[in-house]
């Protein structure tokens, strides 16, 4: 079992989402940074759609009552081993990216992220062991299931693990992808019914995120975006990473908790390989969109594919290696 001792806002349970079933109404969810936490689960040998925390500020305090092997993903928290008391240190920096030894009875301190905002991703060999709600262990806050007890985590919370497919870990890590904050991005359904100077705006101009943004979508500011075309559309199907645009001429980009259906027309969609990087944008990051077709964004998501598929590899041959 792990143990919250201390919590903080948006600790939450997520894997990497709740798919085939937005027809019903049913939103994504999981992890922001999806990638990060595919590539924790790798290191560990757990079951890909293995379920983490996903923790938004600091500091947050957890003690297990058993070994335990991590990997911290994402934001860097400072993260420190202590023992109960709180005074005793066994580990003073844990290292983003890397498999850890958190040893029975101590307490893992996630301090906050460097940066104000950013999101931190911890998985666990076994994964966290809540029962699954329509096929995923991912928390829908605004709809109040999944993950445990279908909300943020609280202090007293007691969280199942799984059982680990390996109990002796070699070191071994993954250096941490860049963040630049370049999203690139295919044309939407609408792009043609916004005016030539919305559509150059969208790619020359930077977009500011502000601060009522959350995991639903993130509200940008910046050029306004002009629509030209019916106002009295029907709604339609939404998905993470379509860039909506209000009346108001400012975009939203949708986020992994997004509404199943939405009424605003879509100007752009961020295309997979970047969408992770969505968990990093906190108010005020400067956002920059690049434009690619289909067939670039098809490209890129098949190396990413590769690249997983290498990695797959290599930590085979580690586990035959041992």
């Amino acid at each position: 079992m792990i143990e919250v001792i201390t919590t903080a806002p948006l600790l939450t349970v997520q894997d990497q989402g709740r798919f085939g079933m937005r027809h019903l109404g049913v939103p994504r969810c999981g992890m922001m940074d999806a990638p990060a936490l595919l590539r924790a689960n790798l290191l560990l040998e757990n079951d890909p759609l293995a379920a983490g925390l996903e923790i938004s500020a600091g500091p947050v305090v957890l003690q297990s009552d058993r070994d335990q092997h991590i990997v911290l993903s994402g934001a860097d928290m400072s993260a420190q081993l202590l023992q109960a008391d709180m005074q005793t240190v066994v580990q003073n920096y844990l290292p983003p990216g890397f498999i850890m030894r958190w040893p029975a009875g101590t307490r893992l301190l996630l301090n906050r992220p460097q940066i104000p905002g950013q999101r931190a991703v911890l998985a666990i060999a076994g994964g966290i062991d809540v029962a699954p709600t329509l096929n995923s262990r991912s928390t829908d806050l605004n709809n109040q299931l999944g993950g445990y007890q279908g909300r943020a985590l609280r202090a007293g919370d007691r969280l199942p693990v799984g059982e680990a497919a390996n109990q002796q870990f070699s070191s071994g890590g993954i250096r941490q992808p860049a963040i630049t904050m370049s999203l690139r991005a295919i044309r939407g359904l609408d792009y043609e019914h916004f005016d030539p100077q919305s559509q150059n705006a969208l790619w020359q101009f930077p977009w500011r995120v502000q601060a009522n943004s959350n995991r639903t979508g993130l509200r940008l500011s910046g050029p306004t975006l002009r629509y030209q075309g019916d106002t009295l559309r029907l709604s339609a199907g939404v998905l993470p990473g379509l860039l909506q645009v209000p009346g108001n001429g400012q975009p939203i980009l949708l986020g992994c908790d997004a509404q199943t259906t939405g009424g605003y027309p879509v100007i752009a969609s961020v295309i997979e390989v970047d969408f992770h990087q969505l968990a990093y944008a906190t108010p005020g990051t400067l956002l920059y969109f690049t434009e690619v077709s289909v067939a670039e964004a098809q490209g890129l998501h098949s190396a990413g594919q590769h690249e997983l598929q290498i990695l797959r590899q290599q930590i085979q041959y580690r586990k035959q290696a041992r």
